[in-house]
């Protein structure tokens, strides 16, 4: 496990990079050793990335919960749900938004 970022009276506070011992990574926000504020959370595991509101070491509020596979990036948010085409190393956004299926039935999500 390695912190690099800010510290109050011994605890991770402000701005902050942590790297958990099973690979999984935050940057952002700390409030008393907690996540709390605005970060981004990627799953080692998974390849799953959550960005957005934190509260008391917990996701809360508006965000984004995003995962790429091969060309496409399933994106969930508190608001809204899109599918967005992915052109070589970013995103894309001309291609629209389409219908985003569950994972295990990618043969149908092109919008048409």
């Amino acid at each position: 496990m390695t912190y690099a970022g800010e510290w109050v009276d011994d605890r991770r506070s402000g701005h902050g990079y942590y790297l958990y011992a099973n690979g999984d990574e935050y940057v952002g926000e700390w409030q008393n050793h907690l996540r709390h504020g605005q970060g981004k959370y990627m799953y080692a595991s998974s390849g799953l990335q959550y960005e957005g509101q934190w509260r008391d070491g917990k996701r809360t509020g508006e965000g984004e919960i995003t995962r790429v596979e091969g060309q496409l990036a399933f994106v969930a948010s508190t608001t809204a749900v899109k599918l967005l085409w992915r052109s070589g190393a970013g995103l894309d956004l001309s291609g629209g938004c389409g219908e985003v299926r569950p994972l295990q039935d990618k043969s149908s999500t092109a919008p048409e």
